[in-house]
């Protein structure tokens, strides 16, 4: 089966796919997999919510509506929060020289934002790793709910 690359803003639910793929600075990754039926899925959000609620098609940029197209998803195959597996990904501060990882920070409102919305609606978070000085790869293999996690120092990096 192919593999399948997020963008920011990007969704996908199903089991078309066998892994799919992307890379996260301060934004978040959120993956689900349900064991029984071999289907899952992850978004790519950049922000915690959207400050113009006059929209009408729901938007993966944004954290809620991410998480409303995770619902929509698991309407389609007949699955409840609780039989989820479900991981969460990235909020790394890219700039730690010349921004602090406080409250204001987007990384943390993103991590705020995940934990409230995914409790709010009967997810249990069995895998997370967020914050810090770093970016992140993630592959998710759907045939298998196995989630790979590179983290890159950003000090470190060097630009070409």
């Amino acid at each position: 089966m192919p593999e399948i690359f997020l963008l920011p803003g990007e969704f996908y639910f199903g089991k078309d796919y066998k892994t799919v793929k992307t890379l996260l600075g301060s934004c978040i990754a959120i993956t689900m997999w349900n064991d029984r039926l071999k289907v899952g899925g992850m978004c790519h959000f950049k922000l915690p919510e959207r400050l113009n609620k006059d929209h009408g098609e729901l938007n993966g940029n944004y954290g809620d509506e991410a998480l409303l197209l995770f619902m929509d998803g698991l309407k389609k195959y007949n699955l409840k929060p609780s039989e989820m597996m479900v991981g969460v990904y990235g909020a790394g501060n890219m700039f730690a020289d010349i921004v602090k990882n406080d409250e204001r920070s987007i990384g943390m409102q993103n991590i705020k934002l995940a934990h409230r919305c995914l409790s709010r609606r009967g997810f249990k978070i069995t895998h997370e790793a967020l914050g810090g000085e770093v970016s992140r790869k993630i592959s998710f293999n759907i045939a298998t709910g196995a989630v790979k996690v590179i983290s890159l120092d950003v000090r470190r990096q060097k630009w070409l």
